[in-house]
């Protein structure tokens, strides 16, 4: 795909650390580090509006954070987390963008239940997920482990976190105080 050709020169194959849990894989998760720019993606809203995430850049703070999967029952407390920050999230000069691989029938339903002020990106066929290696090997639908990353005005990643299981691990206070760095 084009998009998938506009990966930044910083995205190289580095870095990645063969079997850290012991089941005979690569590390994908580490792939992309602190420091690199950045792969751009162009994914539709679950309103069908697309999100150009090269168009954003320069304009603000971007943090982009990848669902597990919304029937996850870690998955409403932390989007609910991330709505009670977004006032500070905004205040620093950040965009908050949510992608997930559900549906947008059931993206616009939670939308409206949990009245969420952020975009929230469908990855039908996991286009960013790939780009920022966060696939969950192991699952059935391809779904991401839950991430966050963070980038400055330039594009260029100073926070990130994964987490291996649920999005209840993922710190919404060290995104935060990384954010306020910047």
């Amino acid at each position: 795909m084009a998009q998938e050709n506009e990966i930044q020169s910083s995205y190289f194959l580095t870095e990645v650390k063969s079997d850290p849990l012991g089941k005979g894989g690569v590390d994908y998760a580490n792939i992309i580090q602190l420091g690199f720019l950045l792969p751009h993606f162009t994914l539709p809203d679950t309103f069908g509006k697309e999100f150009c995430l090269k168009q954003q850049i320069g304009r603000h703070n971007l943090i982009l954070t990848f669902l597990h999967r919304i029937d996850c029952s870690c998955t409403r407390p932390f989007l609910e987390k991330l709505k009670q920050h977004l006032g500070e999230i905004q205040a620093h000069n950040g965009q908050l963008v949510v992608i997930s691989i559900d549906h947008p029938r059931i993206l616009v339903n939670l939308i409206r239940q949990m009245q969420i002020e952020f975009p929230i990106l469908y990855d039908a066929e996991q286009m960013a997920i790939r780009l920022y290696t966060v696939i969950d090997r192991d699952s059935v639908r391809r779904e991401p482990h839950p991430a966050i990353f963070m980038a400055d005005t330039l594009g260029v990643i100073r926070h990130k976190d994964i987490s291996l299981g649920h999005a209840d691990k993922l710190s919404i206070s060290a995104l935060l105080d990384n954010l306020k760095e910047i």
